[in-house]
Protein backbone atom coordinates (compact mmCIF):
# COMPACT_ATOMS: atom_id res chain seq x y z
CA UNK A 1 0.00 0.00 0.00
CA UNK A 2 0.91 3.55 -0.45
CA UNK A 3 0.14 6.89 0.45
CA UNK A 4 1.42 10.18 -0.87
CA UNK A 5 0.74 13.19 1.30
CA UNK A 6 1.23 16.64 -0.08
CA UNK A 7 1.17 18.68 2.95
CA UNK A 8 0.19 22.37 2.16
CA UNK A 9 3.09 25.10 2.83
CA UNK A 10 4.89 22.72 4.94
CA UNK A 11 7.79 23.36 5.90
CA UNK A 12 10.12 23.23 9.48
CA UNK A 13 10.25 27.19 10.81
CA UNK A 14 12.46 26.46 13.34
CA UNK A 15 15.16 27.09 10.42
CA UNK A 16 14.59 30.70 10.82
CA UNK A 17 17.07 32.90 12.83
CA UNK A 18 16.28 34.65 15.45
CA UNK A 19 13.46 32.39 16.46
CA UNK A 20 13.11 30.40 19.11
CA UNK A 21 10.17 27.60 20.16
CA UNK A 22 9.48 26.01 23.47
CA UNK A 23 8.76 22.35 21.45
CA UNK A 24 10.25 20.70 18.62
CA UNK A 25 7.09 21.68 15.86
CA UNK A 26 7.80 18.07 14.29
CA UNK A 27 9.06 16.20 17.44
CA UNK A 28 7.20 13.25 15.88
CA UNK A 29 8.18 13.34 12.28
CA UNK A 30 11.46 14.19 13.66
CA UNK A 31 11.53 10.65 16.30
CA UNK A 32 11.41 8.40 13.28
CA UNK A 33 14.69 6.52 12.53
CA UNK A 34 13.83 2.96 11.19
CA UNK A 35 13.33 2.20 7.74
CA UNK A 36 13.28 6.42 6.90
CA UNK A 37 15.08 8.25 4.50
CA UNK A 38 14.93 11.77 4.96
CA UNK A 39 15.65 14.64 2.46
CA UNK A 40 15.21 18.28 1.55
CA UNK A 41 12.66 18.83 -1.86
CA UNK A 42 12.73 22.15 -3.55
CA UNK A 43 9.75 23.62 -4.86
CA UNK A 44 8.68 25.23 -8.27
CA UNK A 45 5.98 27.54 -6.63
CA UNK A 46 6.18 29.61 -3.68
CA UNK A 47 2.86 31.53 -2.26
CA UNK A 48 0.51 30.11 -4.78
CA UNK A 49 0.37 27.36 -7.61
CA UNK A 50 0.08 24.19 -5.37
CA UNK A 51 -1.30 22.10 -8.54
CA UNK A 52 2.94 22.45 -10.12
CA UNK A 53 4.72 21.02 -7.61
CA UNK A 54 2.30 18.33 -7.23
CA UNK A 55 2.29 17.78 -11.16
CA UNK A 56 5.60 17.39 -10.47
CA UNK A 57 5.41 14.29 -7.78
CA UNK A 58 2.78 12.91 -10.01
CA UNK A 59 4.65 12.90 -13.37
CA UNK A 60 8.40 13.10 -12.93
CA UNK A 61 7.48 16.26 -15.32
CA UNK A 62 10.00 18.98 -13.75
CA UNK A 63 8.03 22.76 -14.54
CA UNK A 64 11.05 23.92 -14.66
CA UNK A 65 10.78 23.24 -18.53
CA UNK A 66 7.47 24.58 -18.51
CA UNK A 67 6.52 28.20 -19.81
CA UNK A 68 5.73 30.33 -17.18
CA UNK A 69 2.44 31.14 -15.81
CA UNK A 70 1.30 27.41 -17.07
CA UNK A 71 -0.62 25.04 -14.98
CA UNK A 72 -0.63 21.97 -16.71
CA UNK A 73 -3.90 20.44 -14.93
CA UNK A 74 -5.45 22.38 -17.65
CA UNK A 75 -3.03 23.37 -20.36
CA UNK A 76 -1.28 19.63 -20.74
CA UNK A 77 -3.41 17.38 -19.08
CA UNK A 78 -5.94 16.93 -21.53
CA UNK A 79 -6.07 13.12 -22.34
CA UNK A 80 -4.62 10.42 -20.92
CA UNK A 81 -1.50 11.05 -19.14
CA UNK A 82 1.63 8.77 -17.95
CA UNK A 83 2.06 9.13 -14.23
CA UNK A 84 3.23 7.32 -10.86
CA UNK A 85 -0.94 6.66 -10.67
CA UNK A 86 -1.36 5.02 -14.04
CA UNK A 87 1.55 2.88 -13.13
CA UNK A 88 0.37 1.55 -9.87
CA UNK A 89 -2.92 1.09 -11.54
CA UNK A 90 -1.65 -0.94 -14.03
CA UNK A 91 -0.25 -2.98 -11.23
CA UNK A 92 -3.54 -3.66 -9.99
CA UNK A 93 -3.41 -0.89 -7.05
CA UNK A 94 -6.60 0.67 -6.47
CA UNK A 95 -5.90 4.54 -7.20
CA UNK A 96 -7.58 7.33 -4.63
CA UNK A 97 -7.09 11.25 -4.65
CA UNK A 98 -8.45 12.89 -1.56
CA UNK A 99 -8.19 16.92 -0.85
CA UNK A 100 -10.55 18.68 1.50
CA UNK A 101 -11.02 21.38 -0.68
CA UNK A 102 -13.59 21.98 -4.07
CA UNK A 103 -12.62 19.24 -6.55
CA UNK A 104 -12.69 21.70 -9.69
CA UNK A 105 -9.48 24.16 -8.13
CA UNK A 106 -7.31 23.87 -11.27
CA UNK A 107 -8.94 21.42 -12.50
CA UNK A 108 -8.49 18.67 -10.70
CA UNK A 109 -11.78 16.91 -11.74
CA UNK A 110 -10.78 16.76 -14.96
CA UNK A 111 -6.97 16.16 -14.90
CA UNK A 112 -7.09 13.72 -11.89
CA UNK A 113 -9.33 10.78 -13.82
CA UNK A 114 -6.47 11.41 -17.10
CA UNK A 115 -3.91 10.89 -14.63
CA UNK A 116 -4.95 7.04 -13.49
CA UNK A 117 -7.17 8.12 -10.22
CA UNK A 118 -10.11 5.87 -10.04
CA UNK A 119 -12.07 7.91 -7.15
CA UNK A 120 -11.71 11.42 -6.15
CA UNK A 121 -12.69 12.78 -2.93
CA UNK A 122 -12.89 16.42 -2.55
CA UNK A 123 -14.59 18.19 0.45
CA UNK A 124 -18.22 17.48 -0.05
CA UNK A 125 -17.19 13.68 -0.06
CA UNK A 126 -14.99 13.73 2.86
CA UNK A 127 -16.73 11.85 5.64
CA UNK A 128 -14.30 13.95 8.15
CA UNK A 129 -14.71 17.53 7.99
CA UNK A 130 -12.94 18.63 11.61
CA UNK A 131 -11.84 22.35 10.78
CA UNK A 132 -8.63 23.45 12.41
CA UNK A 133 -7.97 27.13 12.14
CA UNK A 134 -10.26 27.33 8.43
CA UNK A 135 -10.35 24.74 6.79
CA UNK A 136 -10.74 21.01 6.64
CA UNK A 137 -7.72 20.01 9.09
CA UNK A 138 -4.92 17.16 8.91
CA UNK A 139 -5.91 14.75 11.50
CA UNK A 140 -9.46 14.42 9.25
CA UNK A 141 -7.20 13.99 6.34
CA UNK A 142 -5.65 11.26 8.16
CA UNK A 143 -9.16 9.83 9.25
CA UNK A 144 -10.11 9.42 5.61
CA UNK A 145 -7.15 8.22 4.37
CA UNK A 146 -7.63 5.24 7.04
CA UNK A 147 -11.20 4.86 5.92
CA UNK A 148 -10.49 4.33 2.40
CA UNK A 149 -7.31 1.84 3.09
CA UNK A 150 -10.30 -0.13 5.48
CA UNK A 151 -12.47 -0.14 2.99
CA UNK A 152 -10.50 -0.56 -0.32
CA UNK A 153 -11.62 -2.87 -3.12
CA UNK A 154 -8.32 -3.97 -4.41
CA UNK A 155 -5.55 -6.05 -2.63
CA UNK A 156 -3.48 -2.76 -2.75
CA UNK A 157 -4.55 0.73 -2.43
CA UNK A 158 -2.50 3.32 -3.39
CA UNK A 159 -3.80 7.21 -2.06
CA UNK A 160 -2.48 10.79 -2.78
CA UNK A 161 -3.36 13.42 -1.05
CA UNK A 162 -2.85 17.01 -0.74
CA UNK A 163 -3.90 18.71 2.61
CA UNK A 164 -5.38 22.31 3.27
CA UNK A 165 -5.34 22.91 6.99
CA UNK A 166 -2.03 25.29 6.53
CA UNK A 167 -3.09 27.08 3.58
CA UNK A 168 -2.83 30.93 3.59
CA UNK A 169 -3.54 33.32 4.52
CA UNK A 170 -1.56 33.68 7.86
CA UNK A 171 -3.07 37.39 8.74
CA UNK A 172 -6.41 36.02 10.30
CA UNK A 173 -7.36 34.69 13.29
CA UNK A 174 -6.79 30.92 13.16
CA UNK A 175 -6.86 29.34 16.34
CA UNK A 176 -8.07 30.03 19.68
CA UNK A 177 -4.81 28.55 21.36
CA UNK A 178 -1.46 27.96 20.73
CA UNK A 179 0.34 24.32 21.71
CA UNK A 180 3.96 26.39 22.03
CA UNK A 181 5.39 29.40 23.31
CA UNK A 182 7.41 31.19 20.36
CA UNK A 183 10.21 33.94 20.29
CA UNK A 184 11.11 36.15 17.49
CA UNK A 185 12.31 39.23 18.98
CA UNK A 186 13.33 40.95 14.88
CA UNK A 187 9.60 40.24 14.30
CA UNK A 188 6.90 42.80 14.37
CA UNK A 189 3.86 42.22 15.79
CA UNK A 190 1.87 41.66 12.76
CA UNK A 191 5.11 39.15 11.63
CA UNK A 192 5.32 37.32 14.99
CA UNK A 193 1.23 36.39 14.96
CA UNK A 194 1.75 35.46 10.98
CA UNK A 195 4.46 33.14 11.90
CA UNK A 196 3.04 31.94 14.54
CA UNK A 197 -0.21 30.93 13.48
CA UNK A 198 1.64 29.04 10.26
CA UNK A 199 3.92 27.25 13.01
CA UNK A 200 0.76 25.88 14.74
CA UNK A 201 -0.42 24.43 11.35
CA UNK A 202 2.90 22.77 10.83
CA UNK A 203 3.18 21.39 15.18
CA UNK A 204 -0.69 20.07 13.63
CA UNK A 205 0.84 18.74 10.91
CA UNK A 206 3.30 16.60 12.74
CA UNK A 207 0.35 15.18 14.97
CA UNK A 208 -1.95 14.35 12.38
CA UNK A 209 1.15 12.55 10.24
CA UNK A 210 2.07 10.76 13.30
CA UNK A 211 -1.76 9.63 14.46
CA UNK A 212 -1.69 7.88 10.84
CA UNK A 213 2.12 6.39 11.76
CA UNK A 214 0.74 4.67 14.90
CA UNK A 215 -2.16 3.55 13.24
CA UNK A 216 -0.06 1.51 10.55
CA UNK A 217 2.09 0.33 13.26
CA UNK A 218 -0.94 -1.89 14.29
CA UNK A 219 -2.18 -3.42 10.45
CA UNK A 220 -0.69 -6.06 9.17
CA UNK A 221 -0.45 -5.36 5.93
CA UNK A 222 2.82 -2.55 4.52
Amino acid sequence: NVIIIQNEAWWNPALLKNVNYSVDLMEGINSLSENVVRGTFVTPVYAGGTCLPEFEVLTGIPMLFMPTSVYPYTQYVTHKTPSIVSAYKDNGYQTVALHPYRKNFYNRSTAYPLLGFETFKGMNEFDYKDVSGIYIDDMACVKQIIKEFENKTADRIFEFVVTMENHGTYTLQRYDKFDFEMEAETLTEEEYMDLKRYSQGVYNADKAFMALVEYFKNVDEP
